[in-house]
């Protein structure tokens, strides 16, 4: 049983910790968000447990944070090498459980994360380390989305501006961003090679990866994000858990006599959700067994975006079921490992 809470507070410059022990608040600092200030935090942590406990530092300590993307790897990175078990929280899941008053600070936020973190501690995520391969992939890729998407805007700026503005401004302003656009479409051929020379680097990424690509819908993007976010798929034990954590599978909502439509959850990892989709728009014509299912539930009459989001699921459940039986796709591939 977990007796002590170490919560944190992370932004860039700075965390704001809380210590608990399930009855009161033993300590609240504030430490820069450095590896050195952050480990003689720790030190002081010891000390601090050994004097109430007068005895050897036993494995009740639990740390405890939202998640924050980069600004939690400092700590993340000192607690793994001293074997520590950490915990994550989704920033929305502790909103929807935690009552919030008016008062709201970065040391009364940590206490919040300790208070939630003793209440259901039979339901918290422990966090493992990902390799040094799965660390530098979920970089290159975020890296990757942020070139697509200022690409993205580029490109729709210069359609604006061809539509609404002199010829001649326009000429000259596209000259001048022609050479922005090769960069950004050089930058991203790098990273695509990057991801692929790390993925080959490693056998196990490099297995999954071929298997995971040879199904219809899944490019070499797609595989590597899946690869990224899934842990190399040991984060989900079937299917429909790596589907509701993509955004692709329904639920239902009800409530007495009301039966409400079944709808996809909003809270889904939104860039796998984008892949599965662009995936999904490109067989959805085929003439292949996604094209013709795609087909049938037109059929049956669901409606457009209803029959991608059934074409999606399907591709998701394909790729677990071919990484799963370690092999790749065959049309008469049966899905063994997807329910």
């Amino acid at each position: 049983m977990t007796d002590y809470y170490l919560a944190g507070d992370i932004c860039k410059e700075k965390i704001d910790f809380c210590l608990y022990d399930s009855e009161k608040y033993l300590l609240t600092r504030v430490v820069k968000n450095t590896k050195s200030d952050l480990k003689k935090f720790i030190k002081e942590i010891y000390a601090l447990i050994l004097d109430y406990e007068k005895a050897q530092l036993c494995k009740s300590l639990l740390f405890v944070f939202e998640y924050t993307g980069i600004y939690n790897n400092h700590i993340l990175e000192i607690l793994f090498e001293l074997q520590h078990r950490v915990a994550l929280i989704h920033p929305g899941t502790l909103k929807a459980v935690v009552k919030v008053d008016r008062n709201k600070t970065d040391e009364i936020d940590a206490k919040r994360i300790a208070e939630y973190a003793h209440r259901f501690r039979d339901k918290l995520d422990i966090v493992q380390p990902s390799s040094n391969e799965l660390k530098e992939l979920k970089i290159l890729i975020s890296e990757r989305a942020s070139l697509v998407k200022l690409r993205s805007q580029c490109v729709q700026k210069e359609e604006d501006y061809k539509n609404f503005m002199p010829t001649n401004t326009f000429v000259w302003l596209k000259n001048n961003n022609k050479a922005l656009l090769e960069d950004m479409e050089e930058a991203i051929k790098n990273i695509d090679s990057k991801i692929l020379t790390i993925i080959k680097s490693d056998q196990g990424l490099h297995t999954n990866y071929k298997n995971a690509v040879s199904v219809p819908g899944i490019g070499p993007v797609t595989a590597a994000a899946l690869i990224c976010f899934t842990g190399n798929f040991t984060k989900f034990k079937n299917s429909k858990q790596l589907g509701s954590y993509c955004g692709v599978v329904p639920f239902e909502r009800s409530s007495g006599m009301y039966r409400g439509k079944q709808r996809v959850s909003k809270k889904a990892n939104k860039h796998l959700k984008s892949l599965l989709h662009m995936g999904a728009l490109s067989i959805m014509t085929s003439n292949n067994n996604f094209g013709r299912y795609y087909a049938k539930k037109v059929e049956e009459g669901k409606n457009k975006m209803a029959a991608i989001n059934c074409l999606r699921n399907k591709i998701l459940k394909t790729v677990f079921s071919c990484v799963m039986n370690k092999q790749k796709y065959k049309a008469d591939f049966q899905f063994a490992f997807a329910a």
